[in-house]
Parts: structure tokens; C-alpha cells; sequence
């Protein structure tokens, strides 16, 4: 997997994620999604996670580099020493021939001779090693300037040709005396030229070196280049995303808002409508007074405010301050008390005229001494049949009161049920929501994954890609 693709460990929105539909009915609010804490902390710790996660990538990435760069200075380190131990070499060899006196090299000469060595082989030794040094420098030239061939090829060529001339100048000058019949003297020039190419050749060694030092740091700022770009090219992928995740956001915010003003108009031109109608009708608003408590806020209900006539709402005045539920409450009591004074009124009204009429009766009938007394006897069946309908409206009352034990009975039942119902509801309702959480985890970490695996893919195509061009140049 790329490194590339680590970005998108924090990703919690799909691709297929969108917002609400602007294509909603006119005038209603949409819903407002419930936040859970749960989810907020999933998401916090698998934002922690990738940070985490990139940054140890980061990190490795730089001790990668810094054991390449620790590399490159040994290798880099060893080749110096190697080519300073062999020009010591070369610069020991050249003193002990230029100090050595010409007996000595004819003696050599003889020497040589006499175990029958062939002639020259010292000379063809320098020269094979010379021109061993000069492939080396025309292969170190040819790969420490491999963005510019044509330009160092011309000067290897020249360094290589020097070279081969000063081998056979080196030659001629440990062959001329041996032929005999050439001055010492005439010896000079050639040592001078022969010395020259020696100082060309240990220029063009340094020059080599420094070639092959520019090479490594162009390499070693490649990489640097090629980090710095990667870590940009994440970068730019989380702004992306961000900048995606802000535009989505924006494009809601700006749908609810048209939605917001186009119920606002709504709702100002049904008070407008209502103003009207209230001002043609001579009516006056009755609704709910604010508490004295002002540091609450009062919330808004639905049909706190009444219509209602002059008159009305002077009667409501007169009940006193309050909700309108509260004063149409005192107006229904006051109503019942009314009723129940009228009735017991009525009766004792009933009641005296009977009185009155019995009275009226007793004046106008003669008592008669030894016959009934009709008005007793009158009085006491008025009185038994009182008493009757008394004892029947107690038996009805004793059995309405039985009737209404057995309906708080098995209401009471029917509570307990539907209170056991609820519990069973809301426990079902938490599992439900635990498993809509966890499928929609699932569902978000699977979404992740699959962005994550598209990235990776991109990022290897495109690196395929680059391979593949690549390759038809080498």
C-alpha cells in the first residue's frame, strides 16, 4: 500500500454521501440529525490513529534518507581514499624513476636482457595502466555527467589521448637511452610534457570526483525533492477533501436557508392575514403573559393565542393575570359553583313552598278531634318516599362507586401493561440505535477502505505509468 493513502484514514463521509434533497415540500423544516457522543469519539480516536500513523511514516521516511545520505558519504568516502591511495602510488613510482640514475636503468636494461625479458615490458605495464586510469576516467566522466554526454565526451576523448601520448613519450624516454647516441639533455622536454599530463591527469581526477560529488548531491536533492512532493501531494489531497467536505456543508446550509425564509414569508403573510381579519372584525388578541422571570427563555406554543371579542377579553381582564388556561379554568370553577348554588336554591325554594302549601292547608281544614289527622298522614308518606328515593339514590351511588373500584382496577392493570410495553419499546428502541451505530461504523469504515484502496490504486497506476515511460528511455 502507498504512503500516499494514509490521508485517508480520517476520511468518515462516502462518496456517495449527500445532503438533504433541495426538492423537499415548501414550509417544512427539516429535521434536525441527533449527534451522538459515541460516534464523535470513534471519529476523534481514528483521527488520532492516522496522525499517529503518518507521522511515524514521516518519521521513517527521514531516517530512510538520513542512512542514504550516511550511505552515499562512505561510498562516496572510500572512492576518494581509493584514488588518493593510488595517486601516492603513481607520484612514488614517478620519483623513484626520476631519481634513479641512467647506469642503474642500463644494469636494469642488462638485467633484463640477460634473464631474456622482453623488451618494453615496463613501458607496456605503464601503458596498460594508464590506460586502465584512462577508462576510468572516461567512464566516471560518462556517468557522472549523464545529463550532459555530448559536452563531456569531447574532454574525455582529449584526456584520453593525452594520456596515451604521455605513455608513449614515458616509453621513448626509457627506451631512447637504452638505444644510446641521445643526450640526457634532450630528455628534458619529454620529462616536462610527460609531467604535464601528470598534473592534466590528476586535474581531470579531481574534476571526476568533484563531478561524482555534484552527482550524488543532485541525487540526494532529487530525493529530497521527490519526499517534498509526495508529502505536498497529501497535502493538497486533505485540502481537497476538506475544501469537498466545507462545499457540501455550505450547499446544505444554503438549501435549509432558502427553506428558513420561504416559511418565513409564509408565516408573515398569515399575520398579515390575520391582522386583517381581526382589524375588520373589531377583535383582540388574548394570549399566555410572559413570567415575571426574564432571564428564561419563554418558548413558543402552538394555539397560545385567542380571538376573541371586546367584551370577552374585558371579562378575561376581570378574572385577573395568567395563562388563558388558567382563567378559562377559574371561569368553568366559578360556572360549577354557580350551578351547585342555583340547585340547592331551587330545592330549598321547593322545599319552602311545600312548606307554605301545607301550612295554607292546615288553616283551611277544621281539626277534627276523633277522625285521622290527613295532614300527618300526608307529611309521613311524603316523608317515606323521601326516604326511599334516598336509600335508592344510595344503593345507585354505592354501586356507581363499586363499578368505578373495578374500572381504577383494571385501569390500574392496563397501566402496569402499558408501562411494561414502554420498557420493552424503549429497551428495543437503545438496541435498535446501537445496531443502526454500529452498521453505520461499519458502513463508514468500509467506505474509508474502499477510498483508501481506489487512492492506492491511483497512486500505483501513476506510478506504472511513469515506469513505463520511463523505460523506453533507458
Amino acid at each position: 500500500m502507498s504512503v500516499d493513502a494514509v490521508e485517508l484514514d480520517v476520511s468518515a463521509v462516502g462518496p456517495n454521501h449527500s445532503g438533504p434533497s433541495p426538492g423537499g415540500t415548501s414550509g417544512r423544516r427539516p429535521r434536525p440529525q441527533r449527534a451522538y457522543t459515541a460516534e464523535e469519539d470513534a471519529l476523534t480516536d481514528i483521527a488520532k490513529q492516522a496522525e499517529s500513523k503518518l507521522a511515524q511514516r514521516r518519521q521513517a521516511r527521514a531516517e530512510a534518507r538520513k542512512i542514504r545520505m550516511l550511505e552515499l558519504e562512505k561510498v562516496q568516502k572510500e572512492a576518494d581514499e581509493k584514488m588518493d591511495i593510488e595517486y601516492k602510488i603513481q607520484q612514488e613510482e614517478k620519483k623513484i624513476q626520476l631519481k634513479e640514475p641512467l647506469s642503474s636503468r642500463q644494469k636494469w636494461h642488462h638485467r633484463r636482457t640477460s634473464l631474456q625479458v622482453p623488451m618494453g615490458t615496463s613501458s607496456n605495464m605503464r601503458m596498460s595502466m594508464l590506460t586502465k586510469q584512462a577508462e576510468m576516467v572516461v567512464a566516471a566522466g560518462t556517468g557522472g555527467s549523464g545529463s550532459r554526454p555530448s559536452s563531456r565526451r569531447g574532454s574525455n576523448e582529449s584526456i584520453e589521448h593525452d594520456l596515451l601520448k604521455g605513455s608513449a613519450i614515458s616509453e621513448e624516454v626509457h627506451v631512447a637511452p637504452q638505444r644510446g647516441g641521445i643526450d640526457p639533455r634532450e630528455l628534458e622536454p619529454l620529462k616536462d610534457a610527460v609531467a604535464d599530463l601528470e598534473e592534466k591527469y590528476k586535474k581531470s581526477m579531481m574534476t571526476n570526483a568533484q563531478l561524482d560529488n555534484e552527482k550524488s548531491t543532485l541525487v540526494y536533492e532529487v530525493d529530497c525533492l521527490k519526499d517534498v512532493l509526495a508529502d505536498q501531494e497529501e497535502h493538497m489531497m486533505e485540502l481537497s477533501r476538506e475544501a469537498r467536505d466545507k462545499h457540501r456543508d455550505l450547499e446544505s446550509k444554503k438549501r435549509e436557508s432558502v427553506g428558513l425564509k420561504r416559511e418565513v414569508e409564509i408565516l408573515r403573510e398569515m399575520v398579515e392575514q390575520r391582522d386583517q381579519l381581526i382589524s375588520e372584525h373589531g377583535l383582540l388578541l388574548v394570549g399566555e403573559e410572559k413570567d415575571g422571570d426574564s432571564s428564561k427563555p419563554v418558548q413558543a406554543k402552538v394555539g397560545t393565542i385567542v380571538v376573541v371579542s371586546p367584551e370577552a377579553a374585558e371579562l378575561l381582564e376581570m378574572v385577573g393575570d395568567g395563562a388563558l388556561d388558567v382563567r378559562l379554568k377559574k371561569f368553568v370553577e366559578e360556572r360549577k359553583e354557580l350551578l351547585e348554588q342555583i340547585r340547592k336554591l331551587k330545592i330549598d325554594l321547593e322545599e319552602s313552598k311545600e312548606r307554605a302549601e301545607n301550612a295554607e292547608r292546615r288553616r283551611a281544614n277544621p281539626i277534627t278531634i276523633n277522625g285521622p289527622d290527613l295532614d300527618a298522614v300526608d307529611v309521613q308518606r311524603e316523608a317515606t318516599k323521601q326516604v326511599g328515593e334516598y336509600k335508592f339514590k344510595l344503593q345507585k351511588a354505592e354501586q356507581d362507586i363499586t363499578n368505578l373500584g373495578g374500572q381504577v382496577v383494571r385501569l390500574e392493570g392496563q397501566v402496569r401493561r402499558y408501562k411494561t410495553s414502554a420498557d420493552v419499546a424503549e429497551k428495543n428502541e437503545e438496541d435498535l440505535k446501537l445496531e443502526k451505530r454500529k452498521m453505520s461504523r461499519e458502513l463508514r469504515v468500509l467506505r474509508e477502505k474502499i477510498e483508501e484502496m481506489e487512492t492506492s490504486n491511483t497512486h500505483l497506476q501513476k506510478r506504472l505509468d511513469k515506469f513505463i515511460k520511463r523505460k523506453p528511455e533507458h
